[in-house]
């Protein structure tokens, strides 16, 4: 998709494969279109002096990869969007508000936004550039859709994003606003107002996407939020005093734990979190 939309603006692109070295002397930014999983691997194949042009188009929570790696203020889009098949027309992520206005739900932010926005836009795909505080709300919205759509559907065998918003919308919805209080008090980042009847639209949009659980983004979602539940329980703080701590998000444990139980979810996943 990305290079069909830089052809038609005459660009020619190096495309590159798993485990090809990034060139430190190709100019222009460095989009890096893999999953979560593997940008660890993509990032160590980057030259220090190119780092700085890496753009990150993954879902997921990618801020403790950025930390590992010394990448603060990456350039890093959010796309809420689909490609239902490989060399299909992507499904652009428009939504309506209350006031009737459509507009898309796609932002970006960083050295190379403006060029990522104008690529995007040569494949109809609406793509605003943001700062920094409200990229990283519409980053974090999309890490709380992915993580409950997905589980919601998952644990009830597999729905369509679709179906998840038409059939089960309340508790995906309670699911919803859960990790988005997660996010508010954990991260110190309020989401936009509007979240459930946002990301129920955005899901009838997607209507025919699958919902999944898949292993290789689970840390990036899911597991992100499991790490913090595994912090709860009785603990003994330096006084000798001891403190119970609850878990922030009980019912996406509850639903998570049950994915395990049936065999959805590998306990090694949960133990790794």
């Amino acid at each position: 998709m990305l290079r069909e939309f830089g052809e038609r603006r005459g660009f020619e692109d190096v495309v590159l494969g798993r485990g090809e070295a990034i060139p430190s002397g190709h100019p222009g930014p460095v989009y890096l279109a893999v999953p979560a999983a593997e940008l660890d691997a993509a990032i160590e194949l980057c030259p220090e002096e190119k780092r700085d042009d890496l753009v990150f188009l993954s879902d997921g929570q990618l801020e403790p990869l950025f930390q590992r790696h010394g990448l603060y203020g990456p350039c890093q889009a959010s796309l809420w969007l689909a490609l239902m098949r490989r060399g299909g027309k992507p499904v652009d992520g428009r939504v309506t508000d209350l006031s009737g206005t459509t507009d898309g739900l796609s932002r970006v932010h960083g050295k190379w936004s403006g060029a990522f926005a104008m690529r995007m836009g040569t494949g109809g795909i609406l793509c605003r550039e943001a700062n920094q505080r409200d990229a990283r709300r519409t980053t974090l919205e999309k890490l709380v859709f992915v993580t409950a759509y997905n589980l919601v559907g998952a644990a009830h065998g597999g729905l369509s994003m679709g179906e998840v918003a038409g059939k089960h919308g309340e508790e995906v919805g309670a699911m919803c606003r859960e990790l988005a209080s997660f996010v508010r008090y954990t991260l110190s980042v309020s989401l936009f107002s509007g979240l459930d009847d946002r990301l129920a639209d955005y899901a009838r949009t997607m209507e025919f996407l699958p919902t999944r659980l898949d292993a290789g983004a689970f840390p990036f979602t899911s597991g992100y939020f499991y790490r913090y539940t595994k912090m709860a329980g009785t603990r003994t703080n330096p006084a000798g005093i001891k403190v119970e701590i609850p878990d922030t998000t009980p019912l996406h444990t509850e639903y998570l734990l049950e994915a395990r139980d049936r065999g959805l979810v590998g306990k090694e996943l949960l133990d790794a979190a």
